[in-house]
């Protein structure tokens, strides 16, 4: 059964898929913006998600994402996604200052602590 967050439906795939990266790479936070956080998602619409994990230290971070799509089946996700992935650091640097951070986090849902 989906869950509601605010206002947004919380599919049971991307809870497992945001418990997934939890447990496989170590992720404190899981974001879901855009459309989708907002309730405004059309049939088709990708999931945007920003992916915090101290494991992406040192790793380019155009191939950080790579990997993780696997889990996104294995969790029985549907559809495609855009990932942003940050470390812990580079992500408090840009709720700090002008950036996409700073911009989708009013309507963000942190989907490791929305249930």
């Amino acid at each position: 059964m989906a869950q509601s967050a605010g206002q947004a439906t919380i599919e049971p795939a991307l809870e497992r898929f945001a418990r997934k990266l939890s447990t496989e790479i170590d992720a404190c936070r899981v974001l879901m913006f855009d459309s989708r956080a907002r309730d405004q998602a059309q049939q088709g619409s990708d999931y945007d998600l920003i992916i915090v994990s101290g494991q992406f230290a040192g790793v380019d971070p155009l191939l950080r994402g790579i990997g993780l799509r696997p889990l996104w089946y294995e969790a029985g996700g549907v559809g495609p996604m855009d990932l942003i992935c940050l470390t812990p650091e580079e992500f408090a640097e840009g709720q700090q200052r002008s950036s996409l951070v700073a911009a989708v986090l009013p309507d963000a849902i942190d989907l490791l602590s929305s249930h």
